[in-house]
């Protein structure tokens, strides 16, 4: 992402009038963003973003940017647009972005030397965690997890069942070499659908442990 930036920089004048409007905030951060900009048919933040470009231009771009402010609601904002009436009267501040690319929320450069929480390609380094692991997955917790014991028994029985009845229908018709997979019965039986060609089944016996 840096170094698109900052090959946008070297042929681009880049101005961006940022709306606000982010309602996927809450709280006092919510009220400063202010209101929809497109109504109910808008969450996220709006912008009107102008991209010049000009290879001939010296040095990298300029860029400006326009915040429209706190608090405003959706007449306040369109209001200001219609107010300014041309890019050349919006009182753009001048952004100088830093080496990383950042071009308005830059960062600290202290996190440069924060111990890393994980490090797989770096052997010199320190992390907090020298374990890799992506935790508890089943790639099927619809039928692996409920906070019924007894649901959860019936759960787990059915997928072992159904997948049973596909072992034995493989079996049946080894020339077709298909297993019919209904969501309505298990959600997803990927990882254990390489066992069917060797006939081996699931076991539930352990289930009311």
């Amino acid at each position: 992402m840096a170094f698109a930036r900052r090959s946008v920089r070297s042929v681009l004048l880049s101005t961006a009038f940022n709306l606000r409007g982010n309602q996927r905030t809450s709280g006092e951060r919510s009220r400063k963003e202010g209101g929809k900009v497109f109504g109910e048919g808008s969450r996220t933040p709006i912008a009107i973003t102008l991209l010049v470009k000009n290879p001939d231009a010296p040095g990298a771009c300029d860029i400006r940017c326009y915040d429209i402010g706190d608090y405003l609601t959706q007449e306040a904002k369109l209001a200001a647009i219609e107010g300014f009436g041309s890019v050349e009267d919006v009182p753009w501040e001048q952004i100088t972005p830093n080496e990383a690319g950042d071009w308005i929320n830059q960062r600290s450069e202290a996190f440069a030397v924060f111990a890393p929480l994980g490090e797989k390609r770096d052997a010199t380094a320190k992390p907090v965690f020298d374990n890799h692991s992506i935790g508890v997955i089943t790639n099927r917790d619809v039928w692996t997890y409920n906070f019924s014991r007894a649901e959860l028994i019936e759960n787990m029985r059915r997928t072992a069942d159904f997948y049973n009845q596909q072992v034995a229908r493989f079996s049946e018709l080894v020339t077709n070499r298909k297993a019919t997979r209904t969501p309505a019965a298990v959600d997803s039986l990927a990882s254990i659908l390489g066992k069917l060609p060797n006939g081996e089944m699931e076991r539930s016996s352990s289930l009311d442990r």
